[in-house]
């Protein structure tokens, strides 16, 4: 089944009660232990990786059995490589489509990770990367805000810290994919508008969006909600100062085949040895052509 976006005027309305932002998670403890620095550059970040892994730790612990996880480990790291929010107004807008050298070379640069990621990975699921990741045998865990609170509750003791994907350069600008996780609308063939619209208008206040950020620890989007002490949703929310959209969720989805799943299928391919970038882009470019909306 297809599910198209109810629309109005052009645009899509709902209240959204949390926003996921794409982001490294580390443990301090082996960063401690190995001298590491929280890496400036995606050079930095890929030599951390080589010394944790002569230390015989498993650097990364993101799997490829999941697909739409290796679209996270795209929407993460690729953004820094193709140039972020530019690419993402061009692609859009039909400037220029996912065969743009600067995609392909963003994609290949993905293949670097590879060699860090745990022993036959292609075998490891989700669940199997959070458990690598929060039972301390890997260094790195590369996923969604709102999974800090899933490791704090299987490891209370982990120490764990998170950082933005690293720029290309040290000293160049970074950024975090976001995206809306979750929307409450209001069906326009309710026989309660009025008790809908006072609901809808309660889960847009204070009370709501403090709530989801003490229970869930998530960010909310409700504006004026306090942070100052919640140090990690308030750093999540520093690192969203410079954002970009998660491109296939936001962008390539209101069609069949959605950009999200043609390029899961594409990077499970390449991550698996079957294809290099270019055939990636292609594959994807390929797909969209044929999107039905």
């Amino acid at each position: 089944m297809t599910l198209r976006a109810i629309t109005y005027g052009g645009g899509i309305y709902g209240v959204p009660f949390a926003t996921e932002t794409l982001l490294v998670f580390y443990n301090r403890d082996i960063y401690q232990k190995l001298g590491l620095d929280v890496p400036a550059s995606w050079e930095q970040f890929l030599a951390n990786c080589e010394v944790i892994r002569r230390a015989g730790i498993t650097p990364i612990s993101n799997g490829g059995a999941d697909a739409w996880t290796l679209e996270i480990m795209m929407g993460t790291f690729s953004p820094n490589f193709y140039g972020a929010n530019h690419f993402f107004r061009r692609v859009t807008k039909g400037e220029t489509d996912f065969t743009d050298p600067a995609f392909t070379a963003a994609i290949g640069r993905l293949n670097y990770l590879r060699p860090h990621m745990p022993d036959r990975f292609m075998g490891i699921g989700h669940n199997d990367a959070l458990s690598l990741f929060y039972n301390e045998t890997a260094a790195h865990f590369v996923g969604r805000s709102s999974e800090a609170r899933f490791f704090k509750s299987q490891n209370p003791s982990l120490n764990f810290g998170i950082f933005a994907p690293p720029a290309l350069t040290a000293g160049g600008q970074n950024y975090v994919s976001i995206y809306t996780y979750g929307v409450f609308g209001m069906n326009s063939a309710s026989a309660n508008k009025e008790a809908a619209a006072r609901f809808l208008n309660f889960l847009a206040g204070k009370t709501a969006g403090e709530f989801f950020m003490d229970t869930l620890k998530q960010v909310s989007p409700v504006p004026g909600v306090d942070v100052l002490h919640r140090p990690l949703i308030a750093q999540i929310i520093s690192m969203q100062e410079h954002s970009t959209p998660f491109i296939f969720l936001a962008g390539f989805s209101y069609g069949e085949p959605t950009g999200s799943r043609l390029a899961q299928a594409a990077l499970q391919g390449m991550f698996a040895g079957q294809l290099n970038s270019a055939q990636v882009s292609q594959q994807i470019q390929e797909g969209l052509a044929t999107q039905k909306k």
